[in-house]
């Protein structure tokens, strides 16, 4: 989206949510205000040729790929769902026990302050009290995340590297062959423990946020201990932009070591198109392209869909001979 469309889309957006509370009419002097906002940004447009997607019309290879990463969000925030359903079954009586000792030598606390305790307690409780084997399937679960999603990348940028080359990957076939490769990666490993960490911290402060405004609110322990079970959903709140996050930079990884091997030097940033793209997306696009390894790696934050796709690239033999065993045509013959 360009020129008088982004203009007339932005101002409008910005009316909607300035007006959200109290709905104001366009009036005569908003909708002056609204095109003289198209006559700038058509004076001044965005630089030429800066790649970008809508996600609402995706066709041929993006469509692929996009389809492909959302069924991966989707059965990794369910199969972490299921894992983390213990959370609901500690005891958190003993949190709020600890909040009611805490504000005894606090007197005259704030409800910032009380968010603060209530955040570290939550993610210590957590940490100190889950059970072995629920830690462990979890950080298993997390595991089974990031080695489907940089198996997806790289299968995602054969299939770029593929239709460079005009041929049709099977993208099940590349990204099976990923997984196989990157079972006994000890990185995948470790990261993992570091994305279950930032869940576990995650989840802690939505907890807290939430206890905090209902003790502002005079609820009782009971209400509140009553309370913690409807947000321990990992797929929601701050752990599902955890899961979000995690899942992105490793199918942009993923890409990276493909484009790499496929001899790909330059790629462009391309934006998703959708109201998620912000500032730092429209930046990174129009900045491009880029040399691979100094490329901004997507997502540049929380519920970033951009990717990177290769810039004025013609795949040479290294590049065919790494697509042959996933060609479609090859398959046929």
């Amino acid at each position: 989206m360009r020129g008088a469309d982004a203009a007339r889309a932005a101002f409008a957006i910005g009316w909607a949510t300035a007006t959200a509370q109290r709905p104001v009419p366009l009036t005569e002097r908003a909708v002056a205000a609204c095109v003289a906002a198209m006559r700038v940004m058509e004076a001044q447009p965005l630089p030429s040729g800066a790649p970008a997607l809508d996600l609402g019309q995706l066709e041929g290879i993006w469509a692929v790929i996009y389809a492909r990463r959302e069924a991966i969000e989707h059965l990794h925030a369910k199969a972490l769902s299921a894992v983390t359903k213990e959370l609901k079954r500690l005891d958190w009586g003993h949190v709020i026990d600890g909040l009611e000792r805490w504000l005894l030598l606090t007197p005259g606390a704030t409800r910032a302050q009380v968010a603060t305790y209530l955040g570290t307690a939550v993610e210590r409780y957590v940490a100190a009290e889950l059970p072995t084997d629920t830690a462990t399937a979890w950080r298993t679960a997390m595991h089974a995340a990031l080695l489907d999603a940089t198996a997806e990348g790289e299968a995602a940028a054969l299939g770029q590297v593929g239709h460079a080359a005009g041929i049709v990957l099977d993208f099940d076939l590349a990204a099976t062959e990923a997984k196989l490769a990157l079972k006994d990666n000890r990185v995948l490993w470790d990261q993992s423990s570091g994305w279950m960490a930032k869940q576990a911290h995650g989840l802690g402060w939505q907890v807290s946020r939430r206890l905090a405004t209902m003790w502002n609110d005079g609820a009782t322990a009971l209400q509140m201990e009553g309370a913690v079970a409807d947000l321990l959903d990992i797929t929601r709140g701050s752990a599902g932009v955890v899961l979000d996050q995690a899942i992105g930079n490793a199918i942009s990884f993923g890409a990276m070591t493909t484009y790499s091997q496929a001899g790909v030097d330059y790629v462009d940033f391309v934006t998703a198109g959708d109201s998620r793209v912000d500032e730092q997306c429209e930046l990174a696009e129009t900045q491009g392209p880029y040399q691979l390894f100094d490329a901004p790696l997507p997502p540049l934050h929380p519920g970033c869909r951009c990717a990177l796709s290769p810039s004025d690239y013609t795949p040479d033999v290294t590049a065919l001979r790494l697509l042959a065993p996933y060609s479609q045509d090859a398959e046929a013959a």
